[in-house]
This record gives structure tokens, sequence and C-alpha cells, in this order.
């Protein structure tokens, strides 16, 4: 009796093989562009999370103080009304986020971005003439498309 010995795919097997992974990849790529999508925007509210905790942090501190100057890692921050200016250089005192970049712009608005993932939020500093609220300081977090990240 002789045995008979395999030599791999016939190719029709190939053919197939084929067709139904490049069916099901083409079925999945808008899920895992989109999960890819959320997951940037996630670690770009987590980095506004931590921007918001130190603002409030620094915040704290001036109220307790009553000065308009607060000490942070021994750099001075100067308040107005509480709050940090929107300044490049007085934001990066008080917080570093890795992969982040701050960009101050002639508005009088700091961009805290991430070019490898295209989001970003502003921060408008405090106004002198107003009561202020972070929470209409601090944007939400969007797309390098949207006009705020773009300016």
């Amino acid at each position: 009796m002789k045995a008979s010995s395999s030599r791999g795919f016939t190719t029709t097997q190939a053919i197939v093989t084929l067709a139904l992974t490049g069916t099901l990849g083409t079925a999945a790529s808008p899920q895992i562009i989109n999960f890819i999508d959320d997951t940037d925007r996630s670690s770009l509210n987590y980095a506004r999370g931590a921007f918001y905790s130190a603002i409030q942090t620094i915040h704290m501190a001036g109220l307790l103080e009553k000065s308009p100057h607060v000490e942070v890692d021994g750099k001075i921050v100067t308040l107005i009304n509480g709050y940090p200016l929107a300044k490049e250089e007085e934001l990066s005192k008080i917080i570093e986020l890795f992969g982040f970049e701050l960009e101050e712009n002639p508005n009088g608005m700091v961009k805290i971005w991430s070019p490898a993932r295209g989001y970003c939020f502003t921060y408008t500093g405090p106004d002198q003439n107003k009561k202020n609220s972070l929470a209409d300081m601090l944007s939400d977090v969007a797309s390098d498309k949207d006009a705020h990240c773009r300016t």
C-alpha cells in the first residue's frame, strides 16, 4: 500500500482563504480606526484632567496664602484672581505632560496638544475684570481639525 503525501493547499483553497481574510479585514477596519481614535482622545482627556487638577491645586494654594504668587517646586507662579496666567512659561512651571506640547498664541490662550495624536484643549487664563471659573477657562478636548486647535 502506497502512502499519499500532502503537498500543501490547492489554488482554490488559497484563493478562498485570501478572499475571506480580505473581506473580514475590510469589515473590521472602521472599528479598529474608531478604537484608535477613541484611545487618542482618551489620553488627552486624561492629560486635561491632570492639568485641571494642577490648576485647581494652584488656585487653592493662592487662596490659602492670599498672595498673587505661589511657589511650585521652587518656581514662582504668577496668579490673577487666583489662577495662573495663560502663558506658556507660567504653565510649564506647574505641570509637565509627556508627549504633549504647550503653544502660546497672540490671543492670550495656551494650546495644550499632542502632535502625534492630533487632539488639543486650550486654557484662556483668568480675566482681571470678572470672577473666573476654571470650567470657562479650559476647553473640551477637540480634534486638531477644529477651529480652536488650529489657532
